[in-house]
């Protein structure tokens, strides 16, 4: 799996990602409060969380994407998404709440 170094601690997330179980969605936005969301989704999951910062959302995104595609080798399709495209990809999705 490539290096998630290039993602900085203050800018959201927000890609997808070409796997071979179809595109995975790694996306941090602002949730309520001041708190962070991090979402991930693709065609057999659909999960968020709240984080109290955006550095931790961003980190919950890249080590979870990491640890359920360890073999995953990013490719042309992986490509960073506006949050209108986001949203759209989104729209659809039931998300389930992992916050504590």
């Amino acid at each position: 799996m490539e290096s998630f170094g290039l993602f900085s601690a203050q800018e959201p997330i927000s890609v997808v990602h070409q796997t071979e179980d179809g595109p995975v969605h790694l996306w941090s936005l602002p949730g309520q409060e001041g708190c962070w969301k991090a979402r991930i989704w693709g065609r057999q999951l659909a999960g968020t969380e709240q984080f109290g910062s955006l550095a931790e959302a961003n980190r919950h995104l890249i080590e979870s994407f990491a640890e359920m595609f360890s073999e995953h080798v990013c490719s042309s399709g992986c490509m960073p998404l506006d949050a209108v495209a986001q949203e759209r990809a989104a729209a659809e999705m039931q998300f389930r709440d992992y916050s504590k």
